[in-house]
């Protein structure tokens, strides 16, 4: 920086300073009413409650996924399951309890279905009774001597059907029951919240007390998680806003600053949430702890400014001498700043800005930096947390110059009281004299045997090395929550009696009309896929196995299989609807042309008439069959990833045969293995060498333009989809994880740049890095030695981390900078900086503990997880900063230089 360029920058500095506070009501006045304004604003900042949201556009695990929800009526199904161990005894008061229970909730508003053991007790009793009873077996006494009937009975039906259906209407053993409760898909009079709560009222209602059933699934998941992860947000701001004023209360023992940092942090979270609505952003499960954020981040910036105020205040009220080097940590190096005259707190109040303006900007230029690092993530919502957080430190900043001085000057007179004022500041500068000289002594210990430090950093790098090839992700989303909430114990007892809570699916092509061959295919894919049981898959069911043990009754057996499924779909219509789709109507060739003349008819990939758009070329769509796992998911990630690889490819495999492909054939038509239908979207010399030109009907009789593919290539009849909460949990975590090293590469090259713009070297800029690094890479090196898994929370923490523990690295150096200058030693500059800079920077990260400590009271697991790792990284930040900082910059800095 040359002399000039100093001198221009001093003169800013002055200028902007006293603008500022001169013109402190107006910009008071200002904040208060755009706060007022964003505040009513921000009502409509919403929690983003879809877990799809979680995944980045266009991804093939949320195309399968959503393919699943519109091809099978929503997927939004909710389990009531009870225990009973009175059902099977024959009891009538069991069955009708059950009937009972079936039949309220089939009533409740926005319920399409409900499919229970007493919908399958009445499909047996039917093909059992009358003509068909003259064909099947009489029902066997059971050991107590009771003759039982329906699906409680010892027909070979009633066995089968038990059979095929346990682990989803009942456990193993009988004890536990379950209602699968099929909502209505998409939009509703009545929201999901709605719903949900009208259940839990029939079933409080029916089983006269919460304790006695439990609600899961997918939308109870979503609704009650995120409602816990809404209210954890507003909590935990108020619980960290409650305990950080507590800290400056009674420790600091100053009013006036901590309701201007308080000011600073809601006009702050109220602007940023404002510019989310605006924006058209909105909260997620990523982004709960925003006001936490907010909070910590403002109270650890206000706090340099606060005890550079009161230095001067004491200097300004004593008679002893006091430079304004000792009075500001972080001063620029050619300030010819005086001491301000006695009795003045407006002009002490001017020339701590004044020396302070840059590294305040700085401390947040780095934050938003760090954060904006996350828009390298693929999760899209962990871009929007990125891009919140950015801006919630530009609104930290402008609100801190706009805010502070307005309030800590209002009623203050020029000349105050000044025995009052004297008492309050002198107190403190006592504290902080004791506790700088103590670090100074620490800092001459540590620059006299620095060998000491490069063996800690030594072991620590190795251990950091070893320890993160060694993390694994935590793919339970239960364990997101805590072990005693109702919601968890809920899912274990799915866990622990009905199969396991890994619910996901296959989807496979159907022929228009279901014949035996084709149901004798997904048979033998449900058989091959049932042999995974020793790798985690508990339970396969389909419309096949369905259909098999129907035809253990004679009468149904003698049926086609079209009558036999007719039949069924008679008895239990929910159960067959949510495992195959209707008939598609008549392929009719679509008029393509151009994309855009189509769009209204495209909805996510498929077409309102049944085709997909692949690639260019829009197919009609085959019907689908659904195949339902069940899995546990109390695993590894490793066994997940087995399991989900392992599953694909028996499909992969089977649904590449040539009996596969001959029974999805339609009986009127050609074999579409040989050449599929396919429609061009626009000309067919566009497309490969492979497509040839026909002439296809479009509905209107007329010719349009279509080609056909070879065989083998995108055959419909081929495709199928492995999806659901099982594949999408299991690839959710992974996806953040692996994002985190590319956001953390890219943090630690912005912040690099900034610091090398703050204090002008590159050589202090690098060596920066080193102590606000390490500590985030430490801690997840630690969990993957202690084998502790990485969640939501802990896979943010690096680049976050590091934008905050940077800060104090910043004033640090500052200060060192503007001592090297003028006393020529780096040793000298360096036991300086420890006694006058350590101590805010202690403040500010007991401010900063506090506050992340503040998340560990939250039921969401990753808050938790987020705000102790966190913390940690704040303290071994700060340890970095007082000593591996100082004595790597005493080793590479030359006296002179």
């Amino acid at each position: 920086m040359t002399s000039s360029t100093k001198a221009d920058y001093r003169d800013f500095s002055q200028k902007f300073s006293r603008f500022v506070i001169t013109w402190r009501v107006f910009f008071l006045t200002v904040a208060v009413i755009s706060g007022l304004t964003a505040a009513w604003i921000s009502k409509d900042f919403r929690l983003d409650r879809r877990l799809e949201s979680m995944f980045p556009r266009g991804s093939k695990v949320l195309s399968d996924y959503q393919l699943l929800k519109q091809s099978f009526g929503g997927n939004e199904v909710v389990l009531i399951v009870y225990s009973d161990d009175q059902f099977w005894s024959g009891a009538n008061e069991s069955m009708e309890k059950l009937r009972e229970l079936s039949n309220a909730i089939s009533s409740s508003q926005g319920v399409r279905a409900v499919m229970d053991l007493s919908q399958i007790d009445k499909l047996v009793e039917s093909a059992e009774s009358g003509i068909a009873g003259l064909f099947s077996r009489r029902p066997k006494p059971n050991a107590d001597g009771k003759v039982m009937s329906g699906i409680r009975g010892t027909t070979p039906l009633a066995v089968a059907m038990r059979q095929a259906f346990v682990g989803y209407t009942h456990s193993p053993t009988g004890d536990w029951l379950a209602l699968a409760v099929i909502l209505e898909p998409g939009e509703t009079k009545l929201s999901n919240e709605a719903i949900i709560g009208s259940l839990r009222a029939k079933a409080r209602a029916h089983f006269k007390s919460d304790s006695n059933y439990y609600l899961v699934g997918e939308p109870v998941l979503v609704e009650e998680g995120f409602d816990l992860i809404e209210n954890d947000g507003e909590r935990l701001g108020w619980t960290s806003a409650i305990a950080l004023s507590l800290f400056l209360v009674l420790f600091l023992r100053t009013i006036r600053w901590t309701i201007a940092t308080l000011a600073v942090v809601y006009w702050s979270l109220w602007m940023t949430r404002a510019i989310c609505v605006i924006a058209g952003w909105q909260l997620t499960m990523v982004s709960s702890m925003l006001v936490a954020m907010v909070t910590v981040i403002s109270i650890a910036t206000c706090m340099h400014w606060f005890v550079a105020y009161q230095r001067l205040r004491h200097a300004e009220q004593t008679d002893l001498p006091m430079d304004v080097d000792a009075a500001i940590p972080s001063m620029s190096s050619a300030s010819t700043t005086s001491v301000p005259s006695k009795s003045n707190s407006i002009e002490s109040l001017t020339v701590s800005l004044e020396e302070l303006i840059a590294p305040i900007f700085w401390a947040c230029a780095t934050t938003a930096i760090a954060f904006m690092a996350l828009m390298a993530a693929h999760v899209e919502p962990v871009r929007d947390y990125g891009l919140m957080m950015a801006v919630a430190s530009v609104c930290v900043f402008v609100g801190i110059l706009a805010i502070v001085p307005g309030i800590v000057l209002v009623g203050r007179p020029a000349k105050s009281n000044q025995s009052k004022i004297t008492i309050q500041s002198a107190r403190f500068v006592h504290f902080e004299q004791r506790l700088g000289s103590r670090l100074k002594a620490t800092l001459q210990i540590l620059l006299a045997r620095p060998i000491w430090t490069w063996v800690f950093l030594g072991i620590w790098v190795l251990c950091t090395a070893i320890g993160t090839w060694r993390v694994e992700v935590e793919t339970d989303f239960l364990k997101n929550f805590k072990s005693a909430s109702p919601l968890v114990k809920g899912y274990r007892v799915v866990e622990d009696h009905l199969g396991g809570a890994g619910v996901w699916d296959i989807i496979v092509p159907a022929p228009t009309v279901i014949t035996r061959e084709y149901l004798a295919e997904v048979s033998a894919l449900d058989k091959k896929l049932s042999e995974l049981s020793d790798i985690g898959l508990t339970k396969v069911i389909s419309l096949a196995s369905a259909e098999a043990a129907a035809r253990k009754s004679p009468i149904l057996a003698r049926l086609t299989p079209t009558l036999r499924l007719g039949a069924m779909r008679s008895a239990i219509p929910a159960f067959y609807d949510s495992l195959l789709t209707p008939q598609s109507p008549e392929p009719t060739a679509l008029a393509t042309g151009d994309r855009g003349n189509r769009s209204d008819l495209i909805v996510s990939g498929t077409s309102a008439h049944g085709t997909e758009d692949r690639g260019g070329l829009a197919f009609i769509s085959p019907r689908r069959l659904r195949i339902m796992l069940r899995a546990k998911e109390n695993v590894s990630t490793n066994a997940k990833q087995t399991l989900i690889r392992e599953v694909t490819q028996i499909v992969q495999s089977h649904t590449s045969s040539p009996s596969w492909i001959a029974a999805i054939a339609l009986p009127d038509t050609a074999p579409i293995n040989t050449e599929p239908m396919a429609l061009a979207t626009g000309s067919p010399r566009s497309l490969e060498s492979g497509l040839q030109g026909e002439l296809a009907t479009s509905a209107d009789g007329s010719k349009e333009p279509s080609v056909t593919i070879n065989a083998g290539e995108l055959n419909p009849a081929t495709t199928f989809q492995v999806t659901g909460y099982y594949v999408l949990l299991a690839s959710l975590v992974s996806s953040v994880v692996s994002d985190q090293w590319v956001c953390f590469a890219l943090a630690t090259l912005a912040i690099a740049l900034a610091l090398r713009l703050a204090i002008g070297s590159w050589s202090l800029a690098l060596i920066a890095l080193v102590p606000n690094t390490l500590p985030s890479l430490g801690i997840l090196a630690g969990m993957g030695l202690i084998g502790m898994k990485m969640n939501l929370g802990a896979a943010l923490i690096a680049a976050v981390s590091l934008g905050l523990s940077v800060d104090s690295s910043l004033h640090y150096l500052c200060q060192y900078i503007r001592r090297r200058k003028e006393t020529k030693s780096v040793r000298q500059s360096l036991l300086d900086c420890q006694s006058r800079v350590g101590v805010p920077l202690m403040l500010s990260t007991a401010t900063l503990v506090i506050g992340f400590g503040s998340l560990a009271t939250s039921e969401f697991v990753p808050t938790v997880v987020f705000g102790t790792t966190a913390a940690l990284c704040m303290l071994l930040g700060l340890v970095g900063n007082l000593w591996w900082l100082p004595v790597l910059v005493a080793h590479f800095e030359l006296d002179g230089n």
